[in-house]
């Protein structure tokens, strides 16, 4: 009897799922309706990508914002949210855009675009520094059937990622399965180098970065990451003892590199632990002559001096410290100073975090609101989203451009307090070098009074 009453139930499921009810009809003008507003809801969305493809992402997400809200059933809204998410990245609002990815992954799980989300998601937390946290969706990612393309970026974070929490073995097994077409392969040989570095394992190191150095240079992204290279290996052969090779490398260095100044400071650095005093000056002298501001050129000039006692040039030698003494403070007003600066810095750096926070949760706040419920009738904000989105983008930028200038000013104040000596060091070698000459004067006069 109970075989015969599942029987008759589960064809009455069938007939209920497969035949329509009387009162359960097609609306055949609904029907028209909604392809009606697809059709519209798609020439936004087309708009939007290209404004997106064209690197115009305010405007790109003023579209998808009124998209996402105005036409909640919208067939390809799980794209427009990815899309809006990616915008959002590249305009640094990182919590806006973790809350759009964490949406496709729960309200659109049969995505195409649930590793995207999945991989903005493990990018976003390592820029955060939240590096566990980064390795748990970089694990959720790579147990599905990713495309080539993602898991090579996946790896690259993940990579990163072990990097910075100084787990060097699973960064270079991570990092070797990158392939030679990810966008960032230079930036992983990189890192690879400096991981194998780690692990003392210096000749796989050097073949790395031999990898490196034959890459194609393409841009000035990769230009920057090859003279990063080059001077980190140059530094790796002055500590091994093997000057002249560290010499060549930090020749290789671009003229144009930011790090060109260390290269010339390097470069006498090495020279002078060779002896080799005369092969000091021509780099230190660049170094001054170029970057005659640079916090590097004080360390160079302090080298350039010494190099012109060596070879008993005494005069330029004495010229080079006074130029020093003229550059350093007493050393009470440097304290004085260091004090004053050091106050001013930590009680700016506290209001700027403190806004940063209330920003941060404006942010939030205003991704949530949009389109919570498609049941609830429409209200109308997107423009206003979008402008305090906006606001909020330019207060940050604003907000992080002072907190860099802080950074430099707390820099260049610690750099002063480490060097609050040194115009007694300067000092001293004018005074070294003035005895000096004042003895080879005496025995220039001796010798030609006996001659």
């Amino acid at each position: 009897m109970r075989r015969v009453f599942n029987y008759i139930f589960l064809i009455f499921i069938l007939l209920f799922h497969v035949c329509p009810v009387a009162d359960a009809q097609v609306d055949p003008f609904k029907i028209v309706k909604d392809e009606d507003l697809d059709k519209e809801a798609s020439k936004i969305f087309d708009k939007a990508l290209s404004l997106y493809r064209n690197a115009e992402y305010w405007q790109s997400s003023r579209e998808l914002i009124s998209l996402i809200d105005e036409y909640p059933n919208f067939s390809q809204t799980a794209q427009a949210v990815y899309t809006l998410a990616n915008c959002l990245y590249e305009l640094n609002m990182m919590e806006g855009a973790f809350k759009l990815y964490e949406r496709i992954i729960k309200r659109h799980i049969t995505s195409s675009y649930v590793p995207d989300a999945l991989l903005g998601l493990q990018r976003i937390e390592y820029e955060r520094d939240n590096y566990s946290a980064s390795l748990d969706y970089y694990g959720t990612l790579t147990r599905g059937n990713p495309s080539t393309a993602i898991i090579d970026l996946a790896n690259y974070y993940a990579g990163m990622a072990y990097y910075k929490l100084a787990d060097y073995p699973r960064a270079v097994k991570v990092f070797s399965q990158v392939s030679a077409k990810s966008p960032y392969y230079d930036y992983v040989l990189y890192t690879l180098a400096i991981s194998m570095l780690r692990m003392q394992s210096i000749n796989p190191a050097i073949q790395v970065y031999m990898r490196l150095f034959d890459l194609p240079v393409i841009n000035d992204e990769r230009r920057q990451v090859i003279d990063e290279a080059h001077l980190t290996l140059g530094y790796l052969y002055y500590e091994i003892g093997y000057f002249d090779q560290a010499i060549e490398q930090f020749r290789a260095v671009s003229p144009s590199s930011s790090k060109f100044p260390h290269a010339l400071l390097a470069m006498g650095w090495a020279a002078s632990q060779k002896n080799d005093w005369l092969q000091a000056i021509p780099p230190l002298t660049e170094l001054y002559t170029r970057y005659e501001t640079s916090e590097l050129t004080q360390e160079g000039l302090f080298l350039l001096g010494r190099s012109y006692l060596k070879l008993n040039r005494y005069d330029e030698a004495i010229r080079i410290y006074d130029h020093l003494i003229h550059i350093f403070p007493e050393q009470d007003q440097v304290i004085l100073s260091i004090e004053t600066i050091n106050e001013n810095i930590k009680l700016e750096r506290q209001r700027i975090e403190k806004r940063q926070l209330e920003l941060l949760v404006l942010e939030g706040n205003l991704v949530d609101d949009l389109n919570v419920n498609a049941q609830i009738k429409r209200r109308n904000l997107s423009q206003e989203q979008t402008v305090l989105l906006r606001d909020i983008q330019r207060e940050r930028q604003e907000l992080t451009e002072h907190l860099s200038q802080l950074d430099k000013l707390a820099t260049m104040t610690m750099l002063r307090e480490e060097r609050r000596n040194w115009r007694a060091y300067a000092e001293y070698g004018k005074s070294r070098a003035t005895f000096l000459k004042r003895q080879q004067e005496r025995r220039q006069k001796i010798q030609n009074e006996n001659n």
